[in-house]
């Protein structure tokens, strides 16, 4: 089922309710830093996580996470998202699509209008869009500058900042590739490459759609209008190349994005657990995001 917009004047309360009680929460959930609400049975389940310190939210981080077998997370992200949450002192509110289908476009669909329908509500609520800050996280990086390369499509604002992390943004993932870090011959390497290959055959049924921008935002011929993106990839990720490549290519049109290559990391490293690590990533993520 798609995202309906005719909604009658009940079914738009309640939406509108939950929504401010995810902004204005009451004194009961003030003390809790997760709680899941489904806004409706045709939009996808959120989850909600809050900073420490809740006197006034006037900013919001809009996640959407990667897809477990990649991003080797495996759906299981409270605590990598409380400990966003309370590190970059923001309400985090995350897309829950695990129990979705993942197929194009009706995945891709729901999270377009999932997230048009939030930024809508957290503007009705009182938090602008460039106050916003959209998170994706490997194949959630994927959707996101999917999502945003639509948008602009579509005329809608995009004056919210945008991070990425080692995104899924090529496609070249069955043979021929120019990109060196897809090219590396090592066990893991491969098995990582056969991972993704095979998700991409679930996420599309069809090879000639891998030349669809929305599907592979490095396919895009311009980035003209594009927000500031902060594209952070690891150092030993087989995807790093085409973070970077994409940075590039945003740069172009957009001289406020940042990049930064995480060294002795993997793919899917914000469930890593060296605090050390986490301060310096962190760090310039909130200079970036302030």
């Amino acid at each position: 089922m798609m995202f309906r917009d005719n909604f009658s004047s009940d079914e738009k309360y309640k939406l509108f309710r939950n929504m401010y009680e995810v902004i204005h929460p009451t004194i009961s959930k003030r003390n809790i830093s997760n709680y899941r609400i489904v806004l409706d049975e045709n939009i996808l389940p959120i989850r909600v996580f809050y900073p420490k310190k809740l006197s006034t939210i006037n900013s919001a981080i809009l996640f959407v996470p990667g897809e477990g077998n990649i991003s080797n997370c495996f759906g299981e992200y409270e605590n990598i998202l409380r400990d966003m949450a309370i590190r970059c002192d923001k309400l985090v509110i995350a897309l829950d699509y695990f129990d979705e289908t993942i197929k194009y476009p009706y995945l891709f669909d729901k999270c377009y209008e999932s997230i048009d329908f939030i930024f809508d509500e957290l503007c009705e609520n009182g938090i602008d869009l460039e106050n916003v800050i959209l998170i994706g996280d490997s194949f959630g990086g994927n959707l996101v500058s999917g999502v945003t390369l639509k948008r602009i499509d579509n005329n809608k604002s995009v004056g919210f900042k945008e991070v990425l992390f080692y995104p899924i943004v090529s496609g070249e993932y069955f043979g021929k590739t120019k990109f060196e870090s897809l090219n590396k011959d090592g066990i893991i390497e491969k098995e990582d490459l056969s991972e993704l290959s095979s998700f991409f055959k679930k996420y599309i049924s069809n090879k000639k759609r891998l030349t669809d921008k929305y599907i592979c935002p490095l396919k895009a011929k311009s980035f003209n209008n594009y927000p500031d993106t902060f594209v952070v990839t690891a150092d030993l990720d087989i995807l790093r190349d085409e973070g970077l490549s994409l940075f590039e290519k945003i740069s172009v049109s957009n001289n406020n994005c940042q990049y930064y290559n995480a060294l002795f990391l993997e793919h899917g490293f914000l469930d890593f657990y060296d605090e050390e690590m986490k301060e310096e990533v962190y760090s310039k993520i909130i200079d970036f995001i302030k």
